[in-house]
């Protein structure tokens, strides 16, 4: 009989950091107000159990059990109600979908832990910023005809709306981005090379991290957001996320 070990002090607020402070299943807020005061009700739940039943194992089958039973990669925080149902009784699907979303947010938290281990150039800071000054309305925008290969690229299983996003994305600011960076090797030469060196380190890196192109794509957009400083526009980052996608610093047919 394995000894129960809960997570406490800053494991804990990891757990509720990974789920934003919602329960993961029911997306009930875990912050509660009682009155003037706010308490967290979360409950750190075991995904596979700490002394699993016979019916427990037939319902994990196809469940890797964790090397360390007691460890953070092991707790999920589900609101009261959540974890009461998932304990009564146990059943394989609802083991499958804790286990995805766990696995989902561990890779999510690798991927983050990057962020910090690889720069970029300072000049990605000019291409986001004049992607976010610049008035396209006046004819600043040069498009081009086609995304080449996009979906070859992510594949059949990426989101729709993201794969159409990312296609337009290099459709309306492909050559745009591309004469911007004309404009820095001018005045800097190997400023291209660089930053698409750059973002090719990060990209293989993440690849390593997660098979999740979806993750992946939406962490280089990130990245990218982290280094040309919080305040700059997400959707301008996507934007120079989709330009590599199409240069083939992400997503290249070689790593397929």
């Amino acid at each position: 009989m394995r000894k129960r070990d809960q997570p406490n002090g800053i494991d804990r607020q990891l757990l509720y950091s990974e789920v934003d402070n919602f329960c993961p299943r029911c997306k009930q807020s875990l912050l509660e107000n009682k009155g003037a005061r706010r308490r967290l009700i979360g409950e750190a739940a075991h995904i596979y159990p700490l002394n699993p039943t016979l019916e427990d194992s037939i319902a994990l089958k196809g469940i890797p059990e964790p090397d360390d039973i007691n460890g953070l990669d092991n707790f999920i925080i589900l609101c009261p109600s959540c974890h009461d149902i998932f304990d009564n009784p146990r059943t394989h699907e609802e083991y499958l979908e804790l286990y995805n979303l766990k696995k989902e947010y561990i890779e999510k938290r690798h991927l983050k832990n990057l962020y910090a281990q690889y720069g970029i150039q300072d000049e990605i800071r000019v291409v986001v910023d004049r992607l976010s000054e610049c008035d396209f309305d006046n004819g600043e925008l040069r498009t081009v005809k086609k995304a080449l290969k996009i979906e070859g690229k992510v594949g059949s299983n990426f989101d729709f709306y993201k794969r159409r996003s990312i296609e337009n994305n290099v459709v309306d600011y492909f050559r745009f981005i591309q004469n911007l960076f004309s404009e820095l090797d001018a005045s800097l030469p190997g400023t291209f090379e660089c930053i698409a060196c750059e973002v090719r380190a990060f990209y293989l890196s993440a690849a390593r991290k997660t098979d999740d192109k979806l993750l992946i794509f939406e962490s280089v957009s990130e990245w990218i957001r982290t280094k040309a400083g919080l305040s700059v526009s997400l959707q301008a980052c996507e934007i120079v996320a989709s330009f590599f996608v199409q240069n083939c610093e992400v997503f290249s047919d070689a790593t397929q």
